[in-house]
């Protein structure tokens, strides 16, 4: 069985914020660090002696990317210099579950563990992370999606740099409120893209810098899902 001998920052950074988030819950909570590091991506151990298959999953401008050119919008993120993403976390959530739940027997039968949890995330670039976390808008949705989706997953966890934050979207045990409209050009919340090329001793490097805002319509409909706005 092979295993990775390194893990990308990103990856190392969403396994730190969700073991310290479970050892604020217990002390008992450790990686396995003899274990496998790829199918699953992570091997925990906790109380009582439970056994952990995690995957870890990122969602970021690619992902973005790929799933849009699937429904034939054929957006190349090499022509972008500036553009504007919905946030349609709940459909993220959903498509990285889809995604990752057929392979949820291998990877409990590959770590020998008795539990298969998902850690989704949007990486470590605070200036442009998919996921906010807040208690209004993407933790609502995020439940939602994780809670309507078919899957085998005893906990489903997202991620986020720009809050410092995790969350357990499934099973959910906090108070909820009504997930927001955003099918509603007024409630959907984007996120602005643009590229800067800078300077550097090696040659040009391109950083990518983003923020919030409230779009108007004609913003953001060219970039919205054309079944999602018919049917809802």
């Amino acid at each position: 069985m092979m295993t990775r001998p390194s893990r990308k920052p990103d990856e190392v950074w969403a396994i730190s914020v969700l073991i310290d988030a479970l050892r604020a819950e217990s002390t008992e909570w450790h990686e396995d660090l003899e274990a496998v590091t790829d199918c699953p991506d992570l091997v925990l151990s906790g109380p009582g002696g439970v056994r952990v298959a995690c995957e870890i999953t990122q969602v970021g401008l690619s992902e973005w990317h790929r799933w849009h050119n699937d429904r034939g919008l054929k957006l190349d993120l090499n022509q972008l210099d500036e553009s504007s993403v919905p946030r349609e976390v709940d459909l993220w959530l959903s498509r990285a579950i889809e995604d990752k739940a057929p392979s949820v027997r291998r990877y409990v039968a590959n770590a020998s563990a008795a539990e298969a949890w998902l850690l989704v995330h949007g990486g470590i670039n605070k200036a442009f992370d998919f996921f906010v976390l807040d208690d209004g808008y993407d933790i609502p949705l995020l439940v939602q999606a994780a809670q309507d989706s078919e899957h085998p997953f005893n906990r489903i966890y997202v991620a986020s740099s720009s809050s410092s934050r995790v969350v357990c979207a499934y099973p959910w045990r906090g108070s909820l409120c009504n997930p927001p409209d955003i099918t509603d050009p007024s409630i959907l919340k984007v996120l602005s893209i643009r590229s800067q090329e800078v300077q550097t001793q090696r040659g040009v490097t391109t950083l990518t810098l983003g923020d919030e805002f409230q779009p108007h319509r004609e913003r953001i409909l060219p970039l919205l899902e054309p079944d999602r706005m018919k049917t809802q």
